[in-house]
């Protein structure tokens, strides 16, 4: 969008949830606007308020701002980091994009491998930014803006929810204004020129969304789940019953398993930046069906982030509390033996729930909390891997320590939840489920909009005592039960967490078992040069063999050798276009 009288021009990729609000508010101060798009607000708010305008956007968005008057180039990624941002520079070059492949489209960038995001991948199962999987390729951080000037880039946090201050009130008072905020946060992303549904699991948090949505409108919602073949993994009954209580129309959407290996080679084509989930498959396909319906939809991600629904969190207060009287040795061989021991298959298998709880004890410092959810850890990096410069960059770069250790130690939160919940927010979430929502929505033309990330939200819950969050094992999202009470069943109120899992472990011994073995042979290891060949033969022998679980290392090693072949194999997407 392009305003000729003040000479700035806006590309812009999102949704300001807030916009008629900053729109009268604008006017009030005299401007006209010549359209009713939230673009527009955009641009004649940073008129108004230059780059204070950030500070005044609800919503999820990335946009590139050109004033030609003043020669400078103002780039923005929202609080949550929900929509993405990257760019490559060099000698006054400055590309950038919502996607790499945008980046990589303009044929003035040589892509390379970036060690240290290898390493990410193997410690958190996604790059952490300002890293991706390409050396000279970087991620606008989540908040952040960046200023192009004179010749010159300036980057910095806008946005910082951990340094809320606490309010006095009473419990009550806490819980009523959650829900007043969360209330509005859902009526606020149903706004739009489309019908909006909702992705419905069989959890406490997409139900309370779907019981707001319909509270708010008596217009017909549609309401999607993705089932699954395997009782451990389906939450489809559940969320049916969820549907029929709020006259919602139900859709399953399930995995066609018949064409694994085409959805994979998809899913690493747009997810770009290394994320090592299996679930991303089942959101490519759950977004696929729901775009054939709607093209916006709510999601309820973000709220175990937000108010400490995962087991980690008490992991982590515990281990601290632990390590006073535990010395690291014990811990670490009763690491290695859980490890060894055959099984774990399954959703929630207990071998491997044993051996992530003592290798994350055995970790020392602030990095311990980015340690539960490791693929492969350090010390074995050297088995599966053969790339030198791999080897090398493990030398002088510990990924927990640089990514978790130095946010943890930095962190100004007001409690150690507080400080857990923070970084999580900053460092996993907009990493790895954020990027799956969005990048597989937005890549089947659906979006997917998440009400428990509005910024305002975000530092309201931040801010809620740690005791309406947390109170022990189990009990994470204290206010959020006390407000979906009287609105979500009983039955769901009470179910145990599941979580949004693929079953990856089956799926490699079954439908992409032959892929897998054409994909990984030896010979074909031995030439791409990046893993070790022996290792990951053993590796798939005793996976295949129904020995041991090795589902995570094997959807790494997969991934990667995928990504490489497509984005800087013989065969890749993108190539430099020479100079004339």
């Amino acid at each position: 969008m392009v305003e000729r009288s003040a000479g700035v021009v806006i590309t812009y990729n999102g949704e300001i949830y807030n916009y008629r609000t900053i729109r009268a508010e604008l006017e009030t101060l005299g401007h006209s606007f010549f359209s009713q798009t939230d673009t527009e607000v955009v641009l004649r708010s940073y008129l108004q308020w230059g780059n204070d305008c950030l500070h005044h956007f609800i919503g999820m968005f990335a946009f590139a701002l050109w004033d030609t008057k003043k020669e400078r180039l103002l780039l923005a990624r929202d609080p949550a980091g929900i929509k993405p941002l990257f760019y490559f520079e060099a000698s006054r070059l400055l590309i950038f994009g919502s996607e790499i492949k945008a980046v990589l489209a303009s044929g003035m960038v040589d892509p390379h491998l970036n060690n240290k995001g290898v390493l990410d991948c193997c410690a958190f199962g996604a790059v952490i930014s300002p890293n991706t999987l390409f050396a000279n390729i970087k991620q606008l951080p989540p908040g952040h803006a960046m200023l192009a000037e004179n010749g010159h880039l300036s980057i910095w946090r806008y946005h910082q929810p951990m340094l809320t201050s606490r309010t006095p009130r009473s419990d009550n008072d806490w819980i009523e204004e959650f829900e007043s905020r969360l209330r509005n946060s859902v009526s606020s992303t149903m706004i739009a020129d489309v019908p909006v549904g909702v992705l419905l699991s069989g959890g406490v948090d997409s139900t309370l969304i779907a019981a707001i949505m319909r509270s708010e409108t008596a217009k017909d919602l549609k309401a999607f789940t993705l089932g699954f073949p395997q009782r451990g993994y389906d939450e489809s009954s559940a969320a049916a019953k969820t549907a029929r209580m709020y006259g919602m129309d139900h859709s399953v959407a399930t995995v066609r398993e018949e064409n694994l290996p085409e959805l994979l080679q998809k899913v690493i084509e747009h997810s770009e930046e290394g994320v090592i989930n299996p679930s991303f498959v089942a959101t490519w396909e759950l977004s696929r069906v729901v775009s054939s319906h709607l093209k916006v939809v709510l999601a309820g991600d973000g709220a175990d982030e937000l108010m400490a629904g995962y087991e980690t969190y008490p992991m982590s207060l515990i281990a601290s509390q632990l390590r006073r009287f535990i010395p690291r040795p014990p811990l670490k061989m009763l690491a290695a033996v859980f490890e060894a021991m055959p099984g774990g298959f399954g959703k929630r298998s207990w071998a491997d729930s044993i051996w992530r709880a003592f290798y994350g004890l055995s970790i020392d410092g602030d990095c311990r909390h980015g340690a539960w959810r490791t693929l492969i850890p350090r010390e074995k990096i050297r088995n599966y891997f053969s790339h030198p410069d791999i080897l090398k960059c493990l030398k002088d770069y510990n990924a927990l320590e640089t990514v978790y250790g130095t946010y943890l130690r930095n962190d100004q939160s007001q409690s150690d939840l507080q400080s857990l919940l923070s970084a999580d927010l900053s460092l996993y979430l907009p990493h790895d489920g954020l990027v799956k929502m969005d990048r597989m929505g937005m890549a089947n033309g659906l979006e997917i909009r998440v009400p428990f990330l509005n910024h305002d939200l975000i530092q309201f819950i931040m801010a809620m005592p740690d005791h309406l969050k947390f109170q022990g094992w189990g009990k994470g999202k204290i206010a959020l039960r006390k407000v979906a009470k009287g609105l979500v069943s009983e039955s769901i109120l009470k179910a145990r967490k599941m979580g949004f899992n693929a079953p990856a472990d089956r799926w490699l011994n079954g439908p992409l078992r032959t892929f897998v073995l054409d994909t990984l042979t030896p010979h074909k290891l031995a030439e791409s040069g990046f893993f070790n060949p022996k290792s990951v033969e053993k590796l798939i022998d005793r996976h295949m063999r129904g020995e041991r679980n090795h589902a995570w290392e094997l959807w790494l090693i997969l991934f990667l050798t995928l990504w490489h072949k497509s984005f800087l194999g013989k065969e890749r997407l993108f190539r430099v276009t020479p100079k004339r």
